[in-house]
C-alpha cells in the first residue's frame, strides 16, 4: 500500500490518508500517528487522545485540495468548502480536521 501524507491544521487535528500513517499538526508542533482505513471521525479523533473520542461532538472537514485551492481554512470557508462531519463519517483520503469536543 502506497502511502499519502496530507498535512493538517488546528489545534487537535490531523490529516487522513488512504494507509495508515497520519500526520497532526498543533500550533507549535508536527508528529505523525496512525489511524486505519475506514476508521469513523471519532476512532480518528480518538488517536490524538482518547477524550476527544469519548466526547466527539463532529469535526470540521476541509479536502486537501480546497485547504490549498483557497489558500488556507478561511479561504475555503469563505468558499463554503467547509463541511461538518458528525459520529458515522468515514474518514477520507485527503480529509483536513478540527475536532470539536466535550468531556
Amino acid at each position: 500500500l502506497s502511502t499519502l501524507c496530507i498535512p493538517a491544521f488546528a489545534t487537535g487535528s490531523l490529516s487522513v490518508t488512504a494507509t495508515s500513517d497520519k500526520e497532526t499538526v498543533t500550533k507549535d508542533d508536527t508528529f505523525t500517528i496512525t489511524v486505519k482505513v475506514g476508521a469513523t471521525a471519532p476512532q480518528a479523533a480518538g488517536k490524538i487522545h482518547s477524550d476527544f473520542e469519548r466526547g466527539f461532538i463532529r469535526a470540521q472537514t476541509i479536502a486537501y485540495d480546497d485547504f490549498i485551492k483557497y489558500q488556507g481554512e478561511a479561504g475555503a470557508k469563505e468558499a463554503g468548502k467547509l463541511r461538518s462531519e458528525g459520529k458515522d463519517y468515514i474518514v477520507q483520503d485527503g480529509d483536513l480536521f478540527e475536532f470539536l469536543f466535550n468531556v
